[in-house]
């Protein structure tokens, strides 16, 4: 909805709308959860929707509604930039937004060995400049990947690699904006109820289309070069090279494609790994897909392969390392009844955890298979007890506590444990304290 009302605003000098400057595979979601989350596209420059962010406003704990900027806090901004339902309910936020321009895709097909030896090309370019301290040989390196997006077909050994040209002035070949909403556009629909029912605010209100859950497919279990293929084929509109409105250059699955798509559950992972590791995990995990165990049988759809700069939100999983996102969908373990496994899928969430110091996305599944005792001081630092610190100022009662265990704050001044509160004021945790690991598991 957003992306096509800002498309459709093409008023004064942007006569092609406006659009965001990096937006998510899943577009058709709320503004509210996609931000909450981190949820990304794939860019260097303008990173998580979260990052995007100007303004956010929250309803909190005591029933008050706050808006939250840099400008005016930004302890508090970092923490409810990716707050994780944690804070309060978000209820407005304010996105940076640029004008609808044409963007030149090129796509390539090659092999997945191929890719790993450019990413890790990348990796230790990257490093190299990071121990020597030269910041500008650090983003050079970084911007060998700015929107870069990759579909890695498991089965296959191979990926259709997307990189992204922004061009001055429009091509011949420029393909226009032709994308609408499921149920059409989103300034029509307003424009015409809002005409016929000025009295009634209901009438125009946009009503989503209803959906229901999708059934498992018994047959999903078995076949995954069949169903590579399958996919490979779903995919091809994605991977076509060529010249485009911003909207529909950078690859977006909309509400009507979910619709067409939605055949068969599964569940939806998405793994963080440092750039500083991501080649060289990639390479680690190959011989294992490929070599030793075949963990590919255990793949049927496309992990979608994204980049993001470091992220400076207190619980972003890029935060403080330009990070590689991969996401992945297991199928096969909802293709049995009753539910069943999937060893060569989880053998590959393991390889990511415990060998690539992945964290994982907040609103992805995972939790708590492969973080059965989550360790925020361990996995974010110090930034874990920065975030507990707004905890303790904004739902001081633990109104928005979920059940689950892992929000946990522990700190230690001089080497001895205190209470967590005393090491909070108003700009995060305090300098003299320690944010330690928790001592339960």
């Amino acid at each position: 909805m957003v992306l096509d009302y800002l498309a459709q605003y093409t008023y004064k000098s942007q006569s092609l709308g406006w659009t965001l400057p990096a937006f998510s595979w899943f577009i058709d979601q709320t503004i509210g959860g996609a931000v909450s989350t981190a949820t990304h596209g794939s860019s260097m420059e303008w990173g998580s929707l979260s990052t995007q962010l100007r303004s956010i406003r929250m309803v909190l704990a005591d029933g008050s509604e706050r808006t939250f900027s840099r400008a005016d806090n930004e302890h508090l901004f970092r923490a409810a930039a990716v707050s994780v339902g944690r804070l309060g309910v978000i209820s407005e936020v304010e996105l940076a937004i640029v004008p609808q321009t044409q963007v030149t895709k090129s796509v390539i097909a090659q092999p997945w060995e191929a890719f790993v030896e450019d990413l890790l090309m990348v990796e230790r370019e990257f490093n190299s400049a990071v121990s020597s301290g030269d910041s500008a040989a650090q983003s050079r390196a970084l911007a060998k990947l700015d929107e870069t997006q990759l579909f890695w077909s498991v089965p296959d050994a191979s990926v259709w690699r997307m990189d992204f040209k922004h061009d001055d002035k429009t091509p011949a070949s420029a393909k226009p904006y032709a994308v609408q909403a499921a149920s059409g556009s989103p300034t029509e629909l307003y424009t015409s109820a809002q005409q016929s029912s000025s009295a009634d605010s209901s009438s125009y209100v946009y009503h989503q289309l209803p959906s229901y859950p999708a059934d498992s497919i018994a047959f999903m279990s078995d076949m995954p070069m069949t169903w590579a293929s399958f996919f490979n084929t779903a995919i091809q509109p994605y991977v076509q090279s060529g010249t485009y409105d911003r909207k529909n250059a950078f690859i977006s699955q909309s509400e009507f494609t979910t619709r067409n798509n939605n055949f068969a559950a599964y569940d939806q992972y998405e793994v963080a790994i440092p750039l500083s590791k991501a080649g060289t995990c990639l390479q680690g995990l190959s011989h294992k897909m490929y070599k030793e165990e075949a963990l590919w049988k255990g793949f049927r759809s496309q992990p979608l392969i994204r980049f993001l700069s470091s992220e400076d939100l207190y619980l972003s999983p890029a935060n403080g390392r330009p990070t590689m996102f991969i996401n992945l969908e297991d199928y096969v373990t909802k293709a049995t009844k009753p539910e069943g496994r999937n060893p060569e899928f989880e053998e590959v969430m393991k390889f990511f955890r415990y060998n690539c110091d992945a964290r994982l996305h907040w609103g992805k599944a995972g939790w708590p298979q492969y973080a059965s005792c989550f360790d925020g001081a361990q996995e974010y630092q110090e930034q874990w007890c920065h975030f507990g610190c707004a905890v303790n100022q904004l739902d001081p009662t633990s109104k928005f506590a979920p059940e689950t265990n892992l929000w946990q704050w522990h700190a230690t001044k001089g080497g001895q444990a205190v209470d967590f509160a005393s090491c909070c004021d108003s700009s995060g945790f305090k300098s003299e304290c320690q944010c330690v690991s928790r001592t339960d598991c």
